[in-house]
């Protein structure tokens, strides 16, 4: 594995880790988590133009609201 994607990927395990407290999105539909990437999108967006926020932690936000989408449609295969 590329050294970017590992250290990338460990990146968004540890985000994911931060919100253990919160309900697992197996219990979401797709349009579901979908919405939530869109709004994380928008928060990269604002992070990258006004300097709102963490750019490295919100990319790991839409990156991982991508793989809660994939895994779900992994699981219906």
């Amino acid at each position: 594995m590329r050294e970017d994607v590992r250290l990338f990927a460990e990146r968004m395990e540890e985000v994911l880790k931060e919100n253990n407290h919160r309900e697992g999105w197996e219990n979401m539909s797709a349009l579901e988590l979908f919405s939530c990437f869109l709004g994380e999108v928008y928060e990269l967006d604002s992070a990258l133009w006004y300097g709102d926020g963490d750019v490295v932690k919100e990319c790991c936000d839409v990156a991982n609201f991508a793989m809660m989408i994939a895994d779900k449609e992994r699981r219906k295969k």
